[in-house]
């Protein structure tokens, strides 16, 4: 997993602020285990995949999500000291091993994150698209009234035996699972960006199963 620092010069959190991939957390079930090494004021977002049992826990903000066979939901929020302390997350309403794939992802600013913004895919909500047929998901943080640094997020929800994959070559990261059966495979990828740059446009690659594939994304601008 690539680690990327950036200078957003006139962006978020006055001016210079940067933001650090630090590590990322797999497991199955409904509690995962915070990334090694979190701290208090880090910015933690989740990808989860599961089936009939979406939960969201206090405190954490919906980036996207969509409930349909398989549920697919991309969560975030700042490290308080009782998260830490707490060391875990239960992200699932419902313990089943068997149809449950669940990422954490951790990233570090330079200085103190006083708000989050989330913007990008909008109809009733941040909704996941099904995109198995090769529809595109664009997300444009131009749109956004926030300064930079943005994170671009890309999350992806696999029903079947191949590697599920999202194209495009300006990830600067992704992160694989498998649940356990090789039911639900997630792939979470992101790119940190300095300023307002072009749209970033990505697409499910592979052959899946049209029912239950899904993908989504999202920007999150920090203050």
């Amino acid at each position: 997993m690539l680690t990327k620092k950036v200078q957003g010069a006139g962006g978020a959190g006055g001016g210079g602020a940067g933001i650090e991939y630090i590590a990322s957390n797999t497991g199955t079930g409904n509690t995962l285990a915070l990334p090694s090494g979190t701290q208090v004021g880090d910015l933690v977002i989740s990808l989860t995949g599961t089936i009939s049992s979406n939960y969201t826990p206090s405190g954490w903000n919906t980036a996207f999500f969509h409930d349909g066979t398989f549920e697919i939901n991309c969560l975030h929020k700042v490290m308080e000291a009782s998260d830490i302390s707490g060391g875990s997350v239960l992200l699932a309403g419902t313990a089943n091993t068997t149809w449950t794939s669940m990422q954490l992802h951790t990233f570090r600013p330079s200085s103190a994150i006083t708000s989050t913004y989330t913007g990008g895919i909008y109809s009733g909500g941040y909704i996941a698209g099904r995109s198995y047929d090769g529809t595109a998901i664009t997300v444009n943080p131009t749109l956004s009234a926030k300064e930079p640094p943005h994170i671009i997020v890309g999350g992806n929800l696999f029903y079947n035996l191949g590697t599920p994959d999202m194209s495009g070559t300006f990830w600067e990261g992704k992160t694989n699972s498998t649940g356990a059966n090789n039911y639900i495979r997630m792939q979470f990828a992101y790119e940190i960006q300095e300023d307002y740059e072009t749209s970033r446009t990505f697409t499910q690659t592979g052959t899946g199963n049209s029912a239950y594939d899904l993908m989504g994304g999202c920007y999150l601008s920090i203050e």
